[in-house]
């Protein structure tokens, strides 16, 4: 589970702003959302 929140972590906030991004579609699917999206809060 580790290794899942590290690849979170250093993907750039900018990516999940991008709607063609792959990471734009995997913070919608993952239950990550909670703490490691501050883009979504906004």
């Amino acid at each position: 589970m580790g290794d899942g929140e590290s690849g979170i972590k250093i993907i750039p906030n900018y990516l999940f702003s991008i709607p063609n991004s792959p990471f734009s579609i995997t913070h919608s699917q993952l239950p990550i959302t909670h703490y490691q999206l501050p883009i979504l809060n906004d």
